[in-house]
């Protein structure tokens, strides 16, 4: 059985709840050895974020913590306390990397800013999470996942063209950047490698929304943009459509031509118009009458057992 890429990278991880603790993750599943620095005075959210294994909050039984630290090992300091400082210093000193997500200036306030971390061991790297950034304008801005996909852009061009910016109902922003602490910390290893030199390295979550969003950046800049509602440029239909009673809805999305013959049979469509993708996308207002039409008499769980 051959080793795992990161075997013998070291990690003292005092990130919590997504954004930190999703890079971390990466690390420790390809090899590395990662301690979760926790404080029992101070529970990481994401152990009070559902859904939950037992009945109630515990906060050993939260799947979302569960599946965010696989691999981990966990410790719990008081970094409130001198003492705790200094049991934190003795990790710095066996890690290689140091990850933290806090708010601006936590680090330094409580004496482990990267001048100390780098007086400690010359060649640390230090990964740094947060909603903006640690410098310029917003450095200082407190905030989570949801914080960035607004300052990102992607509630202004999510939702429906006539109403207010959509805020997805999930963080993206605390799934992305990771993404991008994970590239970050292989290339500050390989740096290291080559130089011996540790670095600072400073994640914004708010950049890389807008790196991944950059397509639909484009379409506004080139005027075919516009807010899709549940629409995509490569299926039709795709939608929420009603189904019988009050405020009953059921989700479909046709991703070939094949599988719309199959739906359209079933809800016994045959128009011409709608046989190719081109046709579908073409004429998707008259689509969308047409399947309404057909779901609105039907119960929403027959139905999508049915189409499934």
């Amino acid at each position: 059985m051959s080793n795992l890429p990161l075997e013998g990278v070291k990690v003292a991880d005092f990130s919590w709840v997504g954004a930190g603790p999703r890079a971390t993750k990466d690390l420790a599943d390809m090899g590395a050895t990662v301690i979760k620095i926790e404080s029992r005075k101070r529970l990481d959210l994401g152990r009070l974020s559902p859904p939950f294994a037992t009945p109630g909050r515990d906060p050993d039984a939260s799947t979302f913590f569960a599946i965010t630290n696989t691999s981990k090992l966990g410790v719990t300091i008081n970094l409130n306390d001198p003492r705790g400082i200094e049991v934190a210093k003795k990790l710095v000193a066996w890690a290689d990397i140091v990850v933290e997500n806090f708010s601006h200036g936590y680090m330094d306030r409580i004496g482990l800013s990267f001048d100390t971390l780098k007086a400690i061991k010359p060649d640390i790297i230090q990964i740094s999470v947060s909603v903006a950034g640690r410098k310029g304008p917003l450095g200082t801005m407190r905030g989570y996942g949801n914080s960035a996909g607004a300052l990102s852009g992607m509630a202004a061009l999510s939702g429906w063209a006539d109403r207010d910016p959509h805020m997805a109902p999930f963080a993206y922003g605390d799934v992305v950047a990771p993404m991008f602490a994970t590239v970050a910390t292989l290339a500050a290893l390989e740096h290291r490698r080559r130089t011996g030199e540790g670095q600072l390295i400073d994640i914004s979550q708010t950049e890389p929304l807008i790196h991944v969003m950059a397509d639909r950046f484009r379409a506004e800049q080139t005027g075919s943009g516009g807010k899709p509602g549940n629409r995509s440029a490569h299926r039709a239909p795709q939608g929420a459509y009603p189904a019988r009673g009050k405020d009953q809805w059921v989700v479909i999305a046709v991703r070939s031509d094949a599988e719309w013959a199959v739906l359209a049979e079933a809800a016994g469509i045959a128009d011409p118009r709608f046989v190719t993708l081109a046709g579908r996308k073409a004429h998707e207002d008259e689509l969308d009458a047409a399947l309404s039409a057909w779901t609105r008499g039907q119960d929403k769980r027959v139905l999508a057992d049915r189409l499934a």
